[in-house]
């Protein structure tokens, strides 16, 4: 349905529909969108959960988070995508 919008190349629209592949386990397919989604808008902090939530599913918890300093240079360690991409990763944060 998202697809059916026509707005593929629009930030929220590419990442809701990597949001979707991913919770789906298109993983493949959801690193795509996440990455439209950025090349869209590079500051857009709810991408950027998401992906390092994908790469923390992936194993990858230190692509993870590098992605939650990102996140926290958007957006500070008080917004919704902060904390919720600092859960996901868990007690394996370094600082």
């Amino acid at each position: 349905k998202l697809h059916s919008l026509g707005h593929d190349d629009d930030a929220a629209i590419a990442n809701l529909i990597g949001y979707s592949s991913r919770k789906l386990g298109r993983y493949d397919e959801a690193k795509y969108w996440y990455e439209k989604s950025l090349a869209a808008d590079p500051n857009f902090a709810r991408t950027w959960s998401y992906y390092g939530m994908w790469y923390a599913e992936q194993g990858n918890l230190l692509k993870a988070q590098d992605i939650l300093e990102k996140v926290r240079s958007i957006c500070g360690t008080e917004c919704k995508e902060y904390t919720e991409l600092k859960s996901a990763i868990g007690g394996n944060v370094v600082y």
